[in-house]
């Protein structure tokens, strides 16, 4: 009986330590993809901005001839 319930703790334990495992690979994934969206927004905008300002040089270069 009493070795019984030490194995079944130490199946518990080892099935802890998995879960555990796996819970902190998703989050760190997790981490990176929020990170990987972050750096996409900020590109996002700098690209935007980059496009309105070469929308105002063609604006101004027709305006000129």
């Amino acid at each position: 009986e009493m070795v019984n319930a030490i194995a079944e703790i130490e199946e518990v334990r080892d099935a802890n330590s998995s879960l555990r495992e796996w819970g902190n690979e998703e989050y760190n994934r997790a981490e990176e993809a929020e990170e990987e969206r972050d750096q996409a927004i900020r590109d996002k905008e700098c690209l935007e901005e980059e496009t309105e300002e070469l929308r105002a040089k063609v604006e101004e270069l027709e305006n000129n001839n």
